[in-house]
């Protein structure tokens, strides 16, 4: 089915942006007329993904209207084992959301971190340190939850 067809079967708002609809680009345009309160973000790999993680809440018209971001950030396999985020790259991550919560909007941030099969508990343990550690300065201030999970999505 063809947009066109979408379009014709199920109107699409006026409100609603073409760039918002548009496959073609990585990062989604919202315009001025939407204001998210719930964002989320796929990322393949944090190290490589960052500055479209970046570019996505650069994007976001009214970005103190945020309240809860999810990021799904893959674990990815290399050589048998699965490849974490450094703990460089959660930090760089923490350092690009915080004004969201600086400026008073984002309250919750949910990071799932997802495999392809349950990990063993020990690493599960580490990452979720890991986690915690990188995003301490948000959880410092108060008025922020952090929920993490790992595991298969």
């Amino acid at each position: 089915m063809s947009l066109q067809d979408a379009k014709e079967r199920c109107p699409i708002p006026s409100y609603i942006p073409p760039g918002l609809l548009d496959r073609r680009s990585d990062v989604p345009h919202f315009g001025k007329d939407v204001r998210p309160s719930r964002l989320t973000i796929n990322v393949f790999k944090l190290a490589r993904d960052l500055f479209h993680t970046e570019d996505c809440i650069d994007q976001l018209p009214f970005p103190n209207n945020i309240r809860e971001l999810t990021i799904k950030l893959n674990a990815y396999p290399h050589w048998q084992q699965l490849r974490y985020s450094t703990l460089e790259d959660l930090k760089n991550l923490c350092y690009v959301i915080q004004p969201l919560h600086h400026d008073g909007g984002l309250k919750q941030l949910k990071l799932d971190i997802l495999t392809e099969s349950w990990p063993c508990p020990a690493d599960t343990t580490k990452e979720i340190s890991k986690v915690q550690e990188a995003f301490a300065p948000l959880l410092k201030r108060g008025g922020f939850a952090l929920d993490i999970c790992v595991g298969p999505s």
